[in-house]
């Protein structure tokens, strides 16, 4: 029987110390028995215990921080800074995973400074990290931040426009001490048109995707739209992926339809380079929003059927099929359909559900 002993605190110092290129030599002992006698033997080993640059950049992804967007995986950069501060070659390491992956922006980017981890523009935007752009910066330097953007997150406040004030979602509020006027002037700004700024042209821009939406009013959609009419769409350029949810307030009922007119400037741009949109309402849909939605693709669905993208909506589908009035509706019903059995959407039947003055909507519409 052989035992094997090995000093595994002098291979962990030189993985912490792997700048250090020194082998070293170990002398292992290898004791051997037998039924006749006992005999020693001492095997030189030379081991080398210094982890590959490649090795390392499989390891260290696995020690960071990160959240999920519709199975995309965003790096919260907060949790780089320890392990980039190990050595000089985690710092290296750690700056090569940051310029292939997406990741969350906590503070202003600098990429011509030496001892900054981000040493090109991100791949991911967040429409929070909008404060982390200074006043001061030139066009130039702006542009160049947006120029490598692939993925563009916005999570809606809308939320917040008919909650009680306990019910803020937004962090720093909680922590203020606000007056009634504060609260009440915040929740006018979340769905007027101004609250945005116009944001520079991103021209890798590949994926969008809304979270928390309502659509209360348009000036969610004006903004998005902005966007997609920035953003190029032919040699290689184009919105590849569309994603949003649509909540509904279930305290105060309202809207009576989600705005998403953003689809028919997305549908006409983008069609080319289109290769899935994903419509999501959470909680519930109402009648009216089957109605909005049906009237905005009758014109589209010809052009639509002529692509191969995934148009995957999650709601009510009996709902829909109540809201056709005429075989041109009925065409919008059947593609939507058809695309659910095709990408295998699984509905809950949570959205089934309809107070007396929406069943009176759907009378009214079909008489």
């Amino acid at each position: 029987m052989a035992s094997l002993k090995f000093d595994s605190d002098d291979f962990y110092y030189k993985i912490l110390n792997n700048d250090n290129e020194n082998e070293s030599t170990d002398q292992e002992q290898i004791i051997q028995n037998d039924d006749k006698h006992l005999e020693k033997n001492t095997i030189s080993v030379v081991s080398t215990c210094i982890l590959s640059d490649i090795l390392l950049e499989r390891i260290i992804p696995y020690s960071l921080e990160s959240k999920s967007y519709y199975n995309t995986i965003i790096i919260d950069s907060k949790s780089v800074l320890i392990i980039a501060l190990v050595s000089k070659k985690f710092f290296k390491i750690v700056s090569k995973i940051l310029t292939n992956s997406y990741y969350e922006w906590h503070g202003h980017i600098n990429l011509d400074s030496e001892y900054s981890l981000i040493k090109s523009p991100p791949l991911f935007f967040d429409y929070e990290s909008i404060k982390y752009i200074r006043y001061g910066w030139s066009t130039d330097l702006i542009n160049q931040i947006f120029s490598g953007v692939e993925l563009f997150h916005i999570k809606s406040d809308e939320y917040d426009c008919n909650t009680e004030y306990d019910g803020i979602r937004r962090e720093y509020f909680r922590d203020e001490t606000l007056s009634e006027y504060d609260v009440a002037f915040y929740r006018d700004t979340v769905d007027c048109d101004e609250r945005f700024v116009c944001l520079p042209a991103m021209p890798n821009l590949k994926s969008i995707v809304v979270e928390g939406y309502y659509g209360y009013t348009t000036n969610y959609c004006t903004f998005l739209k902005s966007i997609l009419k920035r953003t190029p769409n032919g040699d290689g350029h184009g919105i590849e992926q569309f994603k949003i949810d649509i909540n509904k307030d279930s305290q105060y009922n309202v809207p009576e339809h989600a705005y998403i007119n953003i689809l028919v400037p997305l549908l006409r741009l983008h069609s080319n380079t289109l290769k899935s949109i994903e419509i999501r309402h959470i909680r519930r849909s109402h009648f009216e929003d089957m109605v909005v939605l049906i009237q905005m693709l009758k014109d589209l669905i010809p052009a639509m059927e002529q692509h191969s993208y995934s148009f995957k909506f999650y709601a009510d589908y009996q709902k829909l099929k109540r809201a056709c009035r005429d075989e041109q509706d009925r065409k919008v019903y059947q593609y939507l359909f058809n695309q659910k059995i095709k990408n295998n959407v699984i509905v809950d039947d949570i959205d089934d559900y309809d107070d007396n003055y929406y069943c009176a909507k759907e009378v009214d519409h079909n008489n």
